[in-house]
């Protein structure tokens, strides 16, 4: 283990701000880019951090194919220990842009043509990457959040196919269960787990990090969806296919639009009912 990455495990063994899976997030993201920082810039103290790598680690992310909300998540971690250092050398600046992060442009309608996906999946399919056919339906099917999808393991599968529903642990470490299975999910979930050993996650091999399985599928997805007007089909927007049809499907059975979007929101694993209104675009 390196010097800079002592210095980070040391730092969150005595932090106590935020949420502890807060501070598990920051921890293993300050320690990819600890490792980084040895192997391009042979840095050895903490303090010595400024702006001019940590804009090079995010050009490097960017590289990477890493989205622009991943790397928003890795500055936090960054400015979060770097707020823990005892006299920095360097203040690290607050203002994304500067550091290389593309300005955000506000969301039109995400929501995949059902044609683009099964386009995508036969494409998947033909290449051998019959697992991101799985992926792809989870989030679909049962609005699921992609790292949600690779938490998965054969026992949450086992659970599921006894009561009904997926049990999931989502954004914040906030827990729920997703509607009742459909035979579209439960196939992919039987598929996913014959391909795996009991007791292993669905779709992160052995030695393999989330993200980097995570990233796999965002280049799939890049590589070859189709050219499209607007919004360019992103993992994220199979959550919009998801809220469009639940929303479809309640309306149609009497609910009113109100209680409707507040129960979307909840299976999409948000609090706030606007939320929902974001996906009806």
């Amino acid at each position: 283990m390196s010097s800079l990455e002592s210095q980070v495990i040391k730092i969150f063994r005595h932090a106590r701000q935020g949420s502890i899976e807060t501070r598990r997030e920051y921890r293993k993201c300050m320690l990819r880019f600890a490792r980084w920082l040895v192997v391009t810039f042979h840095m050895q103290n903490l303090r010595n951090l400024s702006n001019k790598h940590v804009a090079a680690y995010v050009k490097h992310l960017l590289a990477e194919g890493c989205t622009a909300a991943y790397i928003k998540k890795v500055l936090a971690a960054i400015r979060y220990v770097h707020a823990q250092l005892p006299n920095p050398r360097y203040i690290i600046t607050s203002d994304n842009a500067k550091l290389g992060i593309p300005a955000r442009i506000p969301p039109g309608n995400r929501a995949w043509e059902d044609d683009e996906f099964e386009l995508l999946c036969r494409i998947a399919r033909m290449t051998g990457k019959d697992w991101i056919v799985d992926v792809l339906t989870l989030e679909k099917v049962l609005g699921l959040r992609i790292h949600e999808v690779m938490r998965l393991d054969t026992a949450a599968v086992e659970r599921a196919l006894q009561n009904g529903c997926l049990h999931v642990k989502g954004k914040g470490g906030k827990e729920r269960k997703t509607i009742s299975l459909t035979e579209a999910s439960k196939e992919a979930l039987l598929n996913a787990k014959a391909r795996v050993k009991r007791g292993a996650k669905l779709f992160v091999p052995e030695g393999r990090t989330t993200h980097k399985v995570i990233n796999d599928v965002q280049r799939f997805i890049k590589a070859n969806r189709p050219a499209r007007e607007g919004e360019q089909l992103t993992s994220h927007g199979l959550r919009y296919n998801y809220a469009q049809s639940r929303m479809s499907e309640l309306v149609i059975k009497g609910m009113p639009q109100e209680k409707a979007e507040a129960k979307v929101a909840r299976e999409l694993g948000h609090n706030r009912r606007r939320v929902t209104k974001g996906y009806l675009k």
